[in-house]
């Protein structure tokens, strides 16, 4: 399928309801986007510049600690967390009652971020893993009463109410089967996609499909970062310093239609472009 005639899904018929049920995407891609397969082509180069500079930081672990720290802090905060950077690296007993909670948050943050990336060095990229990172991510803070580790068995919603609702992801009896087709196209080697268009659409996917009642948002957007890990065999481009010693602006567009029922409905081309040019700027 050519990226540019993707069609991201329809809306499905509910009891008093619309939700979103996404199409699949485990199938062949074809870019012929010459914009978006010439800022590819400066990605990969801006990734190797990226793998060089990392062999002249003298404590790469240090730096990579640091950073993990910065992005559990920035992913948090998207979701309302105001620890900062300082913060993150307090003792609990040196912080005040009321900031703790969210401080647990970042913790929280930080801990299934590692979790993931050692994990990544035994086991494969796969929902186990996501579901195990997911029970890491909101047990003992905000959604830890909201089934940690496990896809939702009960239909969810994006917005302040159910009835006023931006977004209804799909019902959660669709959950396992598009679970099931995402970790599958995340996997397949007989599908030739740049691993940039990959990362790009399934994260869309997982987003699409809130597989889960609380924590998406970073779980989302701490995958990416373990999509990056793979990405790091197919670049051969090492990230995580393991041996080399917002909001994200990836939000779907959204349409909406007479029954209140907001859709995600982004090009995934216009969405890898932004990754692309995120990773060249």
């Amino acid at each position: 399928m050519n990226i540019a005639d993707f069609t991201s899904g329809r809306p499905e018929d509910r009891y008093r309801y619309k939700a979103f049920l996404p199409e699949r995407i485990c199938h062949e891609w074809v870019i012929a986007d010459p914009e978006l397969s010439e800022l590819l082509g400066r990605a990969d180069r801006a990734l190797g510049e990226l793998n060089a500079f990392a062999q002249l930081i003298p404590d790469i672990e240090f730096f990579i600690r640091m950073y993990v720290a910065k992005e559990a802090m920035h992913s948090c905060r998207i979701e309302g967390t105001q620890t900062n950077i300082e913060d993150a690296f307090k003792d609990t007993d040196d912080l005040d009652p009321e900031e703790r909670d969210e401080w647990a948050e970042v913790q929280n943050y930080i801990s299934a971020f590692n979790f993931a990336i050692e994990a990544l060095e035994k086991l494969p990229l796969s929902n186990r893993l996501l579901r195990q990172t997911h029970e890491i991510l909101i047990s003992g803070v905000r959604g830890e009463h909201k089934q940690p580790g496990q896809f939702r068995k009960s239909q969810n919603w994006i917005g302040v109410s159910f009835k006023n609702a931006v977004f209804i992801p799909p019902h959660h009896d669709h959950v396992p089967d598009q679970m099931g087709d995402l970790e599958a196209f995340l996997h397949a080697d007989n599908i030739y996609v740049h691993p940039l268009v990959r990362i790009a659409i399934g994260h869309y996917q997982f987003e699409t499909i809130h597989p889960f009642l609380d924590g998406n948002g970073r779980l989302g957007r701490l995958m990416i970062w373990e999509l990056y890990t793979k990405v790091t065999s197919w670049l051969r481009i090492d990230f995580t310093g393991r041996r080399s010693g917002q909001r994200q602006r990836s939000s779907p567009c959204r349409c909406a239609n007479p029954g209140r029922l907001v859709m995600f409905a982004p090009s995934a081309g216009r969405f890898s472009r932004a990754l692309a040019l995120k990773l060249c700027c």
